[in-house]
């Protein structure tokens, strides 16, 4: 099919890859030499070739060459941990294995040759580029002889490869063509990994019809907004998707584009999906497990208000549900689905009585046909289509991965200290169940690192749980109702700085945990790949840092995080200006301390605050280190100001300040509109040009209470005893503060900051300024008198919009009132930049692209 497709249309482009084009004709060509060589080299019918190569043409190159030569290619995903690939070359015994940058030798492990696709180019850069026939091969090729081998999941404790021959490829492709509209003008997504079978649906959708497949780089295949900007970019008409993905497609940078032909599959596809993702697209639903040549079922065009089902069988598949006597089910009762066909692997690879338990005789079938049986329950729909009613076995899908638990729990058990093991599906994630050796103890974390050492990532699960027995039912299976609630649980590590706090709790919310510590390992907390690209689109939204999603993965914790964000300098967390998010095209928000000195507390405004802004704190001289003391709000702001233009040149300047930092967001100004420069925002709150008496404070235990609230610490009420210095490090460790890193004479000059900053303010008048005002207004506990709106109308001329939010002072920073403020504040910046067209351009202060994970970033304070 692919000779034919490059004959007709030699000058087509059949792939594109980073903005370039390879033609029909160039592929044909680079994969006959490289066929040639192959079969030099020992590579025929019913042999295996092994590929560890990264996403790209070469792969692409590779995979027709084995096909072309007669063998039958095997995907190694390079990310997979050593022994995983061990056992797969072991298991496979292929007679090449074909790499991306190592020199030819022969394996030590004795699994077969080794050698670099370049090598292998070189030595056949001689050989002719026609097409081969059979007299060019080792032998005669047939339909029936292996195309590809993909590696699932086993329940006996090991994985097993599926042995796919070409028969069902034709069909498969035909029904593609057909029922998406694949044609020689369409664009494919290569989306799937290599090492899932998706990809290979992916590649014959393409090449065997004539369209263009398009490849990428894993970083531009991120969900979110890289998805969406390769889907744009490159034209995309046609994209293979699990249904998990699509959430991470619905922020306005990262929604699909209309019109795209949308194939969900690899995993249950929700009716509420079909609703928002149907309109406007053709959305098919796709099933099939590997043992069916990828695809058996297909629905129609879906449209808004479907029900979930899978269609009905491609042409030359067939389908059967039957109880467990094998009788065939009335529509609307529930069976086991059997699929027979074309398009029926040949079984398990050197698995032959597996084999034969999966692959059964087809009492419907012509004489001699087999069946497979998928473990999966279904029922047939009055209009003759299937509903999926989930699986009969414990078999389970982890975003579109195949997972037999009882692997997991094999490898468990090769463990001395444990002597039982059950895994279980719990919330969408993995939870271990652990009973201990003769010794009555259990290593949770080594049982994590060892499944880590021999198992993928989404095979690792993220909770542990040890009991003394497994409890059974009266059939003697294990009793899930009376096992305990696994408790996926972190607390490894307290942050050191504010970016650190920011991304324990980014981790925290893609994991759905409570909590998560600097030091806590995103994989054995229960991430994966796809939640690790959700983290990755979140640490984007929030701190404006694109970070590969294989940094993460490689990274693994928030401090290895921050490190790669060069976020990790406690210094420069305490320096006079802290960078909260580096990155965006519009003029940055200046964020000043209120009295503690710090601006840890601005952190809350970074999900809210749109990130075309970069956004600073800043902080007091004198928590970093000794300097003379202030001696005035106008000369501290002058200060200010001055760090500010090394950082903005030129206005319009957007200004924000809590409590005594809106006084000091005031002052600045103040003193800029004297100066005849523009102030795009000025956003203050709960601040007041005179102390209200509430907030006066004489002793350090009140001085200490309202620290811990202005670092966003949880209430903290006064015991018995006075609050000092030790409880102030004590709460902040316990609620996962970065405050709790300082040391003492970091929170002594704290306090000394504290201190002298509410003398300034008792001596302090506001300036005149004729800009206006977005207020916030702190409603608990407040004086009727000290109306912050009424206090400082005196003293501008601009207009105030004034806000009121529901809590205390203190309070203005907790996620609560920040959610009452980030929205509002939003507005108003949007609202600025369309009024001053020098926003809507690219700002000098994030001109330069982050280094993100490429390199440390020493800060902008060294």
């Amino acid at each position: 099919m692919f000779d034919r497709r490059a004959r007709l249309t030699p000058d087509a482009e059949a792939l594109r890859f980073r903005g370039a084009a390879t033609t029909y004709g160039e592929l044909s060509r680079a994969a006959n030499t490289l066929a040639r060589e192959l079969v030099r080299r020992g590579v025929g019918p019913e042999r295996i070739v092994g590929l560890q190569l990264p996403r790209g043409p070469e792969m692409i190159i590779a995979m027709l060459a084995v096909v072309r030569a007669g063998g039958a290619f095997l995907p190694i995903d390079a990310a997979y941990p050593p022994d995983r690939i061990a056992f797969m070359r072991a298991d496979a015994a292929p007679v090449l294995i074909v790499t991306e940058d190592r020199d030819e030798h022969e394996d030590q492990d004795g699994t077969g040759a080794v050698v670099s696709l370049h090598a292998l180019r070189a030595a056949a850069s001689d050989l002719p580029d026609g097409d081969l026939s059979d007299a060019d091969r080792l032998a005669p090729l047939d339909p029936a002889h292996p195309a590809y081998v993909i590696y699932t999941s086993g329940s006996t404790g090991r994985p097993k490869g599926v042995v796919v021959t070409h028969t069902g490829l034709y069909d498969l492709t035909t029904a593609q063509a057909t029922a998406f509209g694949v044609g020689t003008a369409s664009r494919v997504l290569q989306f799937a990994s290599p090492s899932f079978d998706a990809a290979v649906s992916e590649i014959c959708m393409a090449l065997l019809t004539g369209a263009t497949l398009v490849l990428a780089p894993q970083s531009d295949l991120a969900p979110g907004p890289a998805l969406s900007a390769l889907i744009t970019r490159e034209r995309v008409t046609h994209a293979t998707l699990p249904p998990a993905v699509l959430p991470l497609q619905e922020l306005p940078d990262s929604a699909l584009p209309a019109g795209l032909s949308l194939i969900v599959a690899g995993e249950f596809c929700p009716s509420d999906t079909i609703r928002r993702w149907a309109p406007g697209r053709t959305m098919i639903n796709a099933y099939g497990p590997t043992e069916s040549t990828v695809c058996a079922t297909m629905t129609a065009p879906l449209r808004a208000g479907d029900l979930s089902h899978i269609g009905t069988a491609i042409s030359g598949t067939r389908l059967h549900i039957a109880g467990d006597d094998l009788a065939p089910v009335p529509p609307g009762g529930m069976g086991e689905m059997f699929i027979a066909g074309a398009g029926l692997a040949r079984g398990y690879l050197n698995r032959p009585a597996l084999t034969a338990q999966r692959f059964l005789p087809d009492p419907w079938g012509p004489p001699g046909s087999r069946m497979y049986r998928t473990g999966d329950l279904a029922h047939w729909c009055p209009d003759g289509t299937v509903g999926y009613d989930g699986r009969a076995d414990d078999q389970i899908k982890i975003r579109g991965f195949r997972v037999e638990p009882a692997e997991i729990e094999a490898v468990l058990r090769e463990r001395p200290d444990i002597t039982e093991a059950r895994v279980l599906l719990i919330q969408g994630r993995l939870a271990a169940y652990l009973v201990p050796g003769p010794d009555g103890h259990a290593d949770t974390r080594a049982a994590a690192a060892h499944l880590a050492a021999r198992l993928p990532a989404h095979m690792v699960p993220g909770a542990y749980t040890v009991i003394d027995d497994l409890p059974l039912t009266p059939s003697g299976k294990v009793d899930k109702e009376r096992l305990p609630a696994p408790v996926f649980t972190a607390s490894a590590g307290t942050p050191r700085t504010p970016q650190e706090e920011i991304l324990c709790r980014l981790f925290a919310d893609v994991l759905g945990l409570p909590r998560v510590g600097a030091e806590d390992n995103f994989f054995e907390l229960g991430g994966d790949s796809l939640m690790a690209t959700r983290l990755s689109v979140r640490i984007r939204s929030e701190l404006g840092i694109d970070i590969p999603v294989v940094a993460i993965i490689e990274a693994q914790t928030p401090a290895q995080v921050s490190r790669l964000l060069g976020a990790d300098r406690h210094d420069s967390a305490l320096g006079p200006v802290l960078t909260l998010r580096a990155t965006g095209t519009a003029p940055p928000l200046f964020c000043v301390h209120p009295a503690g000195g710090i601006s840890w507390c601005y952190t809350g405004l970074l999900p809210h605050v749109g990130r075309q802004h970069p956004v600073y704190g800043l902080q007091a001289p004198g928590v970093s280190g000794p300097c003379d003391p202030p001696v005035s709000i106008a000369g501290l702001a002058a200060d200010y100001l001055r760090r500010i233009r090394e950082i903005q040149p030129a206005g319009p300047y957007h200004l924000l300040g809590w409590s005594m930092g809106g006084v000091i967001a005031y002052e600045i100004a103040a003193a800029l509109r004297a100066g005849g420069e523009e102030v795009g925002s000025l956003t203050l709150l709960d601040a007041y040009p005179q102390i209200p008496p509430e907030l006066r404070h004489d002793d350090e235990a009140a001085l200490l209470l309202d620290l811990l609230h202005f670092i966003n610490v949880p209430d903290l009420e006064p015991g018995p005893g006075a609050v000092d210095r030790a409880t102030v490090i004590d709460v902040a460790r316990s609620h996962g503060s970065a405050i709790a890193s300082l040391g003492d004479g970091t929170v002594d000059r704290l306090i000394e900051v504290f201190t002298g900053n509410y003398r300034l303010l008792r001596d302090y008048r506001p300036a005149p300024l004729d800009t206006d005002m977005l207020l916030f207004t702190a409603t608990r506990g407040r004086l009727a008198e000290f109306a912050s709106a009424d206090q400082w109308r005196p003293h501008t001329s601009g207009e105030i919009s004034h806000h009121l939010v529901d809590c205390e002072h203190r309070d203005m920073a907790r996620t609560g009132p920040m959610s009452t403020i980030g929205p509002v504040l939003a507005a108003h910046l949007k609202s600025a930049r369309q009024s001053h067209p020098s926003a809507r351009q690219p700002h000098p202060s994030a001109r330069q692209p982050h280094p993100s994970a490429r390199q440390p970033h020493p800060g902008r304070n060294q």
